[in-house]
Protein backbone atom coordinates (compact mmCIF):
# COMPACT_ATOMS: atom_id res chain seq x y z
CA UNK A 1 0.00 0.00 0.00
CA UNK A 2 1.25 3.10 -0.77
CA UNK A 3 2.85 4.89 2.50
CA UNK A 4 0.36 8.17 1.71
CA UNK A 5 -2.63 6.47 1.98
CA UNK A 6 -1.43 5.14 4.90
CA UNK A 7 -1.98 8.46 6.36
CA UNK A 8 -5.18 8.90 4.85
CA UNK A 9 -6.36 5.48 6.34
CA UNK A 10 -4.96 5.38 9.93
CA UNK A 11 -7.99 8.76 11.40
CA UNK A 12 -10.90 5.60 10.14
CA UNK A 13 -9.51 2.60 11.15
CA UNK A 14 -7.13 3.86 13.59
CA UNK A 15 -3.89 1.26 14.92
CA UNK A 16 -2.82 -1.12 14.72
CA UNK A 17 -4.34 -2.13 11.70
CA UNK A 18 -4.74 -5.20 9.54
CA UNK A 19 -4.78 -5.35 5.31
CA UNK A 20 -6.48 -8.03 3.59
CA UNK A 21 -6.10 -8.64 -0.11
CA UNK A 22 -9.59 -9.39 -1.31
CA UNK A 23 -9.33 -11.86 -4.95
CA UNK A 24 -11.39 -11.01 -7.57
CA UNK A 25 -11.70 -12.44 -10.99
CA UNK A 26 -10.68 -8.68 -12.82
CA UNK A 27 -11.16 -5.14 -11.74
CA UNK A 28 -8.43 -2.85 -9.38
CA UNK A 29 -6.96 -3.87 -6.50
CA UNK A 30 -9.40 -4.32 -3.03
CA UNK A 31 -8.04 -4.23 0.31
CA UNK A 32 -10.00 -4.37 3.41
CA UNK A 33 -8.52 -2.82 6.20
CA UNK A 34 -9.40 -3.21 9.59
CA UNK A 35 -8.69 -1.48 12.52
CA UNK A 36 -9.50 -0.88 16.29
CA UNK A 37 -11.73 1.87 15.30
CA UNK A 38 -13.59 0.21 11.96
CA UNK A 39 -13.14 -1.45 8.85
CA UNK A 40 -12.83 0.35 5.37
CA UNK A 41 -12.34 -0.40 1.86
CA UNK A 42 -9.28 1.01 -0.19
CA UNK A 43 -9.45 0.63 -3.97
CA UNK A 44 -6.98 1.28 -6.22
CA UNK A 45 -5.78 1.21 -9.83
CA UNK A 46 -9.85 1.81 -10.78
CA UNK A 47 -10.86 3.92 -13.90
CA UNK A 48 -12.07 7.59 -13.15
CA UNK A 49 -15.49 6.60 -13.98
CA UNK A 50 -15.48 4.68 -10.72
CA UNK A 51 -14.11 7.35 -8.70
CA UNK A 52 -16.41 9.63 -10.30
CA UNK A 53 -19.40 7.63 -9.23
CA UNK A 54 -18.31 7.62 -5.75
CA UNK A 55 -17.68 11.29 -6.03
CA UNK A 56 -20.01 12.71 -8.15
CA UNK A 57 -23.14 10.18 -8.60
CA UNK A 58 -23.69 7.80 -5.61
CA UNK A 59 -25.81 10.24 -3.71
CA UNK A 60 -27.92 10.85 -6.25
CA UNK A 61 -28.55 7.14 -7.36
CA UNK A 62 -29.00 6.62 -3.43
CA UNK A 63 -32.25 9.08 -3.64
CA UNK A 64 -33.76 6.38 -6.32
CA UNK A 65 -32.92 3.75 -3.60
CA UNK A 66 -30.11 1.68 -4.69
CA UNK A 67 -27.87 1.68 -2.39
CA UNK A 68 -23.98 1.72 -2.69
CA UNK A 69 -21.00 2.15 -0.26
CA UNK A 70 -20.12 5.86 1.17
CA UNK A 71 -17.03 7.51 -0.45
CA UNK A 72 -15.14 8.08 2.91
CA UNK A 73 -11.82 9.52 1.06
CA UNK A 74 -10.82 9.55 -2.66
CA UNK A 75 -7.49 10.79 -4.23
CA UNK A 76 -4.62 10.07 -7.13
CA UNK A 77 -1.24 8.81 -7.24
CA UNK A 78 0.84 8.54 -10.06
CA UNK A 79 -1.13 7.05 -12.99
CA UNK A 80 -3.90 5.72 -9.98
CA UNK A 81 -7.01 7.04 -9.06
CA UNK A 82 -8.28 5.35 -5.19
CA UNK A 83 -11.14 5.72 -2.97
CA UNK A 84 -12.00 4.67 0.56
CA UNK A 85 -15.07 3.58 0.99
CA UNK A 86 -17.41 2.32 4.25
CA UNK A 87 -17.20 -1.54 4.84
CA UNK A 88 -20.64 -3.43 4.50
CA UNK A 89 -20.31 -7.01 4.49
CA UNK A 90 -20.61 -9.15 1.19
CA UNK A 91 -24.14 -10.92 0.97
CA UNK A 92 -22.10 -14.65 0.54
CA UNK A 93 -25.30 -16.90 0.73
CA UNK A 94 -25.73 -18.21 -2.98
CA UNK A 95 -28.85 -16.88 -2.97
CA UNK A 96 -32.01 -17.48 -5.65
CA UNK A 97 -33.86 -14.52 -6.47
CA UNK A 98 -37.15 -16.16 -4.78
CA UNK A 99 -35.53 -15.54 -1.84
CA UNK A 100 -33.97 -12.06 -2.20
CA UNK A 101 -37.13 -10.19 -4.29
CA UNK A 102 -35.25 -6.69 -3.02
CA UNK A 103 -32.14 -7.44 -5.14
CA UNK A 104 -34.68 -7.42 -8.26
CA UNK A 105 -36.53 -4.37 -6.40
CA UNK A 106 -33.02 -2.17 -6.73
CA UNK A 107 -31.88 -3.41 -9.89
CA UNK A 108 -36.02 -1.66 -11.30
CA UNK A 109 -35.15 1.47 -9.52
CA UNK A 110 -32.04 2.03 -11.25
CA UNK A 111 -33.54 1.15 -14.29
CA UNK A 112 -35.86 4.37 -14.21
CA UNK A 113 -33.37 6.56 -12.98
CA UNK A 114 -32.43 6.75 -16.86
CA UNK A 115 -34.75 9.75 -17.90
CA UNK A 116 -33.24 11.72 -15.06
CA UNK A 117 -30.06 10.59 -15.21
CA UNK A 118 -28.28 13.45 -17.05
CA UNK A 119 -26.78 14.40 -14.05
CA UNK A 120 -24.19 11.57 -15.06
CA UNK A 121 -20.84 12.66 -17.24
CA UNK A 122 -21.49 11.02 -20.47
CA UNK A 123 -17.21 10.52 -20.96
CA UNK A 124 -17.68 8.03 -17.36
CA UNK A 125 -20.67 6.11 -18.94
CA UNK A 126 -19.48 3.04 -20.15
CA UNK A 127 -19.86 1.66 -23.79
CA UNK A 128 -21.34 -1.79 -23.70
CA UNK A 129 -20.67 -3.27 -27.56
CA UNK A 130 -19.76 -6.54 -28.75
CA UNK A 131 -17.27 -6.14 -31.35
CA UNK A 132 -16.19 -9.11 -33.57
CA UNK A 133 -12.82 -9.57 -31.90
CA UNK A 134 -14.52 -10.63 -28.65
CA UNK A 135 -16.10 -13.39 -30.82
CA UNK A 136 -12.54 -14.22 -32.20
CA UNK A 137 -11.31 -14.41 -28.72
CA UNK A 138 -13.72 -16.45 -27.27
CA UNK A 139 -13.52 -19.00 -30.21
CA UNK A 140 -9.95 -19.63 -29.38
CA UNK A 141 -10.93 -21.80 -26.24
CA UNK A 142 -12.29 -24.52 -28.89
CA UNK A 143 -11.08 -27.37 -30.72
CA UNK A 144 -11.09 -26.76 -34.55
CA UNK A 145 -13.22 -29.26 -34.89
CA UNK A 146 -16.43 -27.38 -33.05
CA UNK A 147 -15.58 -23.57 -33.89
CA UNK A 148 -17.35 -23.23 -37.67
CA UNK A 149 -20.38 -24.13 -35.68
CA UNK A 150 -19.88 -22.12 -32.51
CA UNK A 151 -18.84 -19.05 -35.28
CA UNK A 152 -22.31 -19.20 -36.88
CA UNK A 153 -24.30 -19.37 -33.71
CA UNK A 154 -22.68 -16.83 -32.21
CA UNK A 155 -22.26 -14.62 -35.05
CA UNK A 156 -26.05 -14.96 -35.26
CA UNK A 157 -26.41 -13.80 -31.71
CA UNK A 158 -23.86 -11.18 -32.09
CA UNK A 159 -26.34 -9.73 -34.97
CA UNK A 160 -29.54 -9.70 -32.23
CA UNK A 161 -27.31 -8.31 -29.51
CA UNK A 162 -26.66 -5.26 -31.66
CA UNK A 163 -30.51 -4.60 -32.45
CA UNK A 164 -31.46 -5.00 -28.96
CA UNK A 165 -28.90 -4.89 -26.22
CA UNK A 166 -27.03 -2.31 -26.55
CA UNK A 167 -29.86 0.41 -27.33
CA UNK A 168 -29.92 3.19 -23.97
CA UNK A 169 -33.44 2.10 -22.53
CA UNK A 170 -31.51 2.29 -19.64
CA UNK A 171 -28.78 3.22 -16.95
CA UNK A 172 -27.30 -0.28 -16.03
CA UNK A 173 -24.89 -1.08 -13.57
CA UNK A 174 -22.99 -4.26 -15.73
CA UNK A 175 -22.04 -6.12 -13.57
CA UNK A 176 -23.92 -7.28 -10.64
CA UNK A 177 -23.22 -10.73 -10.27
CA UNK A 178 -24.15 -12.25 -6.67
CA UNK A 179 -20.07 -11.29 -5.68
CA UNK A 180 -21.22 -7.20 -5.97
CA UNK A 181 -23.69 -7.13 -3.32
CA UNK A 182 -23.13 -6.52 0.55
CA UNK A 183 -25.33 -6.11 2.99
CA UNK A 184 -26.16 -3.50 6.08
CA UNK A 185 -27.37 -5.31 9.62
CA UNK A 186 -30.61 -3.70 8.72
CA UNK A 187 -31.10 -6.06 5.41
CA UNK A 188 -30.70 -3.73 3.05
CA UNK A 189 -28.53 -4.58 0.43
CA UNK A 190 -25.82 -2.64 -1.42
CA UNK A 191 -24.37 -3.04 -4.67
CA UNK A 192 -20.45 -2.64 -4.98
CA UNK A 193 -17.97 -2.13 -8.18
CA UNK A 194 -19.24 0.90 -10.28
CA UNK A 195 -16.69 0.36 -13.07
CA UNK A 196 -19.32 -0.18 -15.76
CA UNK A 197 -22.46 1.81 -15.36
CA UNK A 198 -23.86 3.23 -18.56
CA UNK A 199 -26.61 2.65 -20.88
CA UNK A 200 -28.21 -0.88 -22.23
CA UNK A 201 -31.16 -3.07 -21.90
CA UNK A 202 -31.85 -4.00 -18.17
CA UNK A 203 -31.70 -7.67 -19.79
CA UNK A 204 -27.68 -7.09 -19.09
CA UNK A 205 -28.36 -6.09 -15.67
CA UNK A 206 -30.69 -9.37 -15.19
CA UNK A 207 -28.43 -11.78 -17.07
CA UNK A 208 -25.51 -11.05 -14.61
CA UNK A 209 -27.14 -11.79 -12.08
CA UNK A 210 -27.72 -15.41 -12.59
CA UNK A 211 -24.99 -17.69 -12.00
CA UNK A 212 -24.07 -20.59 -14.33
CA UNK A 213 -25.99 -20.86 -17.80
CA UNK A 214 -29.57 -20.53 -17.29
CA UNK A 215 -32.26 -21.92 -19.52
CA UNK A 216 -35.34 -20.43 -20.94
CA UNK A 217 -37.18 -21.45 -17.99
CA UNK A 218 -34.40 -19.70 -15.31
CA UNK A 219 -34.56 -16.56 -17.29
CA UNK A 220 -39.03 -16.77 -17.38
CA UNK A 221 -38.48 -16.93 -13.79
CA UNK A 222 -36.23 -13.94 -13.41
CA UNK A 223 -38.69 -11.90 -16.39
CA UNK A 224 -41.43 -12.79 -14.42
CA UNK A 225 -40.14 -11.34 -10.81
CA UNK A 226 -38.77 -8.40 -12.47
CA UNK A 227 -41.52 -6.90 -14.48
CA UNK A 228 -43.55 -7.75 -11.10
CA UNK A 229 -41.11 -4.35 -9.80
CA UNK A 230 -41.60 -2.41 -12.47
CA UNK A 231 -43.88 -1.34 -15.25
CA UNK A 232 -42.63 -2.20 -18.47
CA UNK A 233 -43.83 -2.27 -22.25
CA UNK A 234 -42.12 -6.05 -22.63
CA UNK A 235 -43.92 -9.20 -21.85
CA UNK A 236 -42.21 -11.77 -19.81
CA UNK A 237 -41.73 -14.31 -22.66
CA UNK A 238 -39.72 -11.55 -24.23
CA UNK A 239 -37.98 -10.10 -21.71
CA UNK A 240 -36.63 -13.51 -20.75
CA UNK A 241 -35.13 -14.59 -24.67
CA UNK A 242 -33.16 -11.52 -24.19
CA UNK A 243 -32.06 -11.84 -21.18
CA UNK A 244 -30.57 -15.09 -22.45
CA UNK A 245 -28.78 -13.14 -25.02
CA UNK A 246 -27.68 -10.72 -23.18
CA UNK A 247 -26.20 -14.02 -21.13
CA UNK A 248 -24.40 -15.26 -24.21
CA UNK A 249 -23.17 -11.53 -24.37
CA UNK A 250 -21.79 -11.96 -20.94
CA UNK A 251 -20.05 -15.00 -21.35
CA UNK A 252 -18.36 -14.31 -24.66
CA UNK A 253 -17.31 -11.08 -22.83
CA UNK A 254 -15.86 -13.45 -20.03
CA UNK A 255 -13.85 -15.98 -22.64
CA UNK A 256 -12.34 -12.65 -24.60
CA UNK A 257 -10.99 -11.19 -21.34
CA UNK A 258 -9.40 -14.65 -20.38
CA UNK A 259 -8.26 -14.29 -23.43
CA UNK A 260 -6.22 -11.17 -23.31
CA UNK A 261 -5.36 -12.23 -19.77
CA UNK A 262 -7.38 -9.54 -17.88
CA UNK A 263 -8.97 -11.99 -15.81
CA UNK A 264 -6.86 -13.18 -11.97
CA UNK A 265 -6.36 -16.38 -11.31
CA UNK A 266 -9.58 -16.83 -9.28
CA UNK A 267 -11.35 -16.80 -13.07
CA UNK A 268 -10.13 -20.36 -13.84
CA UNK A 269 -12.72 -22.07 -12.50
CA UNK A 270 -15.17 -19.99 -14.76
CA UNK A 271 -13.41 -20.36 -17.87
CA UNK A 272 -12.81 -24.15 -17.37
CA UNK A 273 -17.11 -24.08 -16.65
CA UNK A 274 -17.69 -22.23 -20.04
CA UNK A 275 -15.54 -23.79 -22.40
CA UNK A 276 -16.96 -27.32 -21.07
CA UNK A 277 -20.59 -26.15 -21.55
CA UNK A 278 -20.58 -23.50 -23.56
CA UNK A 279 -21.04 -25.44 -27.15
CA UNK A 280 -24.14 -27.48 -26.25
CA UNK A 281 -25.58 -23.94 -24.40
CA UNK A 282 -25.27 -22.02 -27.45
CA UNK A 283 -26.89 -24.34 -29.64
CA UNK A 284 -30.04 -24.65 -26.97
CA UNK A 285 -30.01 -20.72 -27.27
CA UNK A 286 -29.70 -20.38 -31.04
CA UNK A 287 -32.31 -22.87 -31.70
CA UNK A 288 -34.64 -20.85 -29.07
CA UNK A 289 -33.50 -17.37 -30.17
CA UNK A 290 -33.26 -17.73 -33.93
CA UNK A 291 -34.95 -21.06 -35.45
CA UNK A 292 -38.02 -21.20 -33.32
Amino acid sequence: MYPDLEQVLVPFVGRPYREKRVQGVGGPGITEIAGPLATVVAKHNLTLAEQHFYQRYRSQVVRYGVDAPRLLASGYFPDDAWVVLEFVPPLLEKFRWSERPDVLTILAHLHHIAGESRFIDPHDLYAFHWPDTLTADALQYFPKTVVPSLRERITACQAMAHQVLFQPMALIHGDPNPTNWGIRPSGQPVLFDWSRYGYGHPAIDLAITIPGLPHLPETQRIAQAYLERTPDAQTASQLARTIGLAKIWSAVEFLSMGHREKLSSAAGRGIAMLTADFPKWIAYWHRVLVTE
